[in-house]
């Protein structure tokens, strides 16, 4: 993520986060969960790429393209989900029953549910590429004792 695009997005979650509280009517909670979704997933990313390079020593760590698509892709799949299976009113049984309307009880199941796929996908295609990383990383050398392990001699 570069300077002006993390701070675009510092600005874009700013922006949700007034107009959700200018706004009058019950669509302010979902301005207010956008903004503050964007706010928290642009400050972790800040966080984690300025450890990792001060950690790994490099002035720019790796963007992880899969693992972006994969957030993505679970974020739309999430939501249609979400959407369909009712999971907005799970939501409200849990928090507060009284508090949200029948009216946006899909839309904010479409929410949640896109935030759980995003999450659980990039989580799954995170640890996938780490266990393919680390299988490449222990291939056995040439001139290794362990490179013809599993040969036979004839």
């Amino acid at each position: 993520m570069t300077k002006s695009a993390f701070i675009g997005a510092l600005v874009v979650a700013g922006i949700l986060i007034v107009c959700a509280f200018t706004t009058s009517g019950k669509e302010g909670i979902q301005w207010f969960f956008l903004g503050t979704a964007l706010l928290f997933c642009t400050l972790a990313i800040g966080v984690i790429r300025g450890l990792g390079s001060m950690l790994l020593g490099r002035r720019k760590p790796a963007t992880q393209k899969p693992v972006m698509l994969a957030a993505l892709l679970g974020l739309f799949l999430g939501g249609l989900v979400g959407a369909q299976l009712g999971l907005g009113q799970v939501v409200a049984s849990i928090f507060n029953p009284e508090l949200v309307e029948p009216e946006i009880l899909t839309s904010l199941g479409a929410v949640y549910g896109g935030l759980l796929g995003a999450c659980l996908l990039a989580l799954l295609a995170g640890v996938l590429q780490m266990v393919m990383a680390s299988r490449q990383a222990v291939a056995p050398l040439e001139g290794s004792e362990n490179a013809n392990v599993g040969e036979q001699s004839v």
